[in-house]
């Protein structure tokens, strides 16, 4: 088995990955590997925007976003249709 040695600054940076995911050093080392230091970091911000937004806004049903998706679309085809 191949240990891997960290800085003391990688190390305290995969502990403050690990705290924010609410998972283990190990477990969240295997992310860091997979993708590095700063991609995880992304993801991570990415995940508690996304979270942080669910807490203030809510969700929505899926056939009420579906059907949102669908005029949507529906404006843009239209829109485009008179711009041609």
């Amino acid at each position: 088995m191949k240990t891997i040695q960290l800085t003391p600054i990688d190390q305290r940076r995969i502990e403050g990955i690990a705290a924010s995911a609410g998972c283990s050093v190990e477990h969240a080392l295997t992310f860091v590997l997979r993708d590095g230091f700063d991609e995880t970091e992304r993801v991570l911000r990415a995940v508690k925007r996304a979270r942080d937004s669910v807490a203030v806004q809510g969700t929505i049903d899926h056939k009420v976003a579906m059907a949102r998706l669908d005029e949507m679309l529906l404006r843009h085809a239209a829109a485009s249709n008179q711009a041609a």
